[in-house]
């Protein structure tokens, strides 16, 4: 029975989907109703989002609290009026224009650096990597004839008899060197030094740029590590307040108020109040 249900099939027509009409090729495949359906699902869909926010809006309480507040002001606008009496009295009315503006946010008072090593627990690692930056500086230091890149030029103050000699006074002749070796403060050679003939056949121009480039090389290590030294101090003070604050708690000693707000390079500076138990 089977057998002749499935040869009387083998004999109907091809089931056959309505195609698009040929004017109206150019849009693609008619839509079936599964494409139907799920075009109004979404239909429906956005059109309850809709009713729900337009709801929600005409709900909404104008005076109900809001995070961007807390980040925003009023603003007050200056009306000047004029008043004619014996003199000209300028009196400056005051208007709130109802908007609200962004506030301009405080300046951190950490560097990346200071965020990075936020850990009270950072404090002995700190301490230590402080003494060893100090004691490379001073090393630096010791091998430089000048102390800092950025510091004032030294001054060699020269005393003198009387105003007429100090009127006529001539460097070049008390230094015994040439003009342009005046400023040379760190390694000023005289005259005779520079005629001396084993100074010139041993020294060439190769070697003084050599020379200047290894000190300029050295001044500016010097000036990094100056300035890492200066942020690792920074840090090390912050911490210690910070622990300072911690081990407060519970104490007689507290810190009352702040009296310097923190600075990327300037820790915060506390007040400290000691109240005695009678």
């Amino acid at each position: 029975m089977s057998t002749l249900k499935k040869s009387a099939k083998s004999g109907q027509r091809i089931h056959r989907e309505r195609s698009q009409p040929e004017h109206r090729a150019h849009l693609g495949v008619l839509e079936k109703k599964k494409d139907y359906i799920l075009r109004a699902r979404d239909y429906n869909e956005k059109k309850r989002k809709l009713r729900f926010l337009r709801r929600k809006a005409l709900d909404r309480n104008p005076d109900e609290f809001h995070y961007h507040m807390v980040r925003s002001e009023l603003r007050v606008n200056l009306l000047w009026k004029s008043l004619i009496c014996l003199v000209f009295v300028w009196v400056f009315a005051l208007k709130i224009d109802g908007v609200h503006h962004d506030i301009t946010p405080e300046p951190d008072e950490d560097t990346k650096l200071q965020k990075k090593l936020s850990n009270i627990q950072d404090l002995k690692y700190l301490r230590h990597r402080l003494n060893v930056e100090n004691k490379k500086i001073e090393k630096l230091k010791a091998t430089l004839h000048l102390a800092d890149m950025n510091a004032f030029k030294s001054t060699h103050t020269i005393f003198v008899d009387d105003d007429a000699q100090a009127k006529n006074f001539d460097l070049v002749k008390y230094f015994d060197t040439k003009e342009e070796l005046l400023d040379r403060t760190y390694n000023r050679p005289s005259v005779s030094t520079l005629g001396s003939e084993t100074i010139l056949t041993k020294v060439s121009k190769a070697n003084v740029m050599e020379v200047e480039q290894e000190r300029h090389f050295r001044y500016n290590e010097l000036l990094k590590r100056m300035e890492r030294a200066m942020e690792l101090k920074v840090a090390v003070e912050k911490l210690e307040v910070r622990k300072n604050i911690a081990e407060s708690k519970g104490k007689q000693l507290k810190p009352k108020k702040v009296i310097a707000k923190g600075e990327p390079m300037k820790a915060r500076v506390f007040e400290w109040v000691y109240e005695r138990k009678k």
